[in-house]
């Protein structure tokens, strides 16, 4: 914004203008320092000092770059264009140090989220590992309950089977047994 003051000629709105948006942009690269410094990674804290690292160039550049551009508005507005253009490659340099940290910073970023992935998918990898050894376990837990549940099935089968002959007996022993009992009856009527 600060150079729309050449064309503009209103210091003070370009002031204004400028003033939002290095707020706007300070405030941002603050909020991402801040998610950068909540990242609670330890496997990942070299990366996370690079990162910060990176991020205090950017936000050094970034401020000699806001302060150029107020030095130049306090020029324009002090009437001195000269010195308001001179500070103009200042600016630039400030901001080619600027857009090649951001640059960098994005190939890292870029890196890091492509070893993210990779670990990831190593991850899901194994947790799929995981996941057929608990299905063959269930399999294997669902065959020894099935197992388990025919042996003793058979086994009540038998002593429901055992049971049976020898209530059977039972009614044999009882059918002698009456059978006898009606004999002795019909001795001892004959007998008195």
């Amino acid at each position: 914004p600060s150079y729309n003051v050449f064309q503009s000629k209103n210091v003070e709105r370009e002031l204004a203008s400028f003033e939002r948006s290095a707020s706007e942009i300070t405030r941002k690269a603050a909020l991402f320092r801040i998610s950068v410094l909540e990242y609670s990674d330890g496997s990942r804290s070299e990366l996370k000092n690079s990162v910060l690292e990176r991020i205090g160039t950017i936000e050094v550049a970034l401020h000699e770059m806001i302060e150029r551009c107020r030095i130049l508005l306090n020029h324009f507005r002090s009437s001195d264009v000269t010195a308001a253009a001179d500070v103009i490659s200042q600016i630039d340099s400030r901001h080619h140090e600027f857009v090649v940290e951001i640059d960098s910073l994005l190939k890292e970023l870029r890196y890091v989220e492509s070893n993210l992935e990779a670990d990831q998918f190593a991850e899901a990898q194994h947790l799929r590992r995981c996941e057929y050894v608990l299905g063959f376990m269930m399999v294997i837990m669902v065959c020894v309950v099935t197992a388990y549940g025919h042996k003793l099935g058979r086994v009540v089968q038998r002593n429901y089977d055992e049971l049976r002959l020898a209530e059977a007996e039972a009614r044999g022993l009882a059918e002698r047994l009456q059978t006898a009992n009606a004999d002795v009856t019909k001795l001892n009527a004959e007998l008195a």
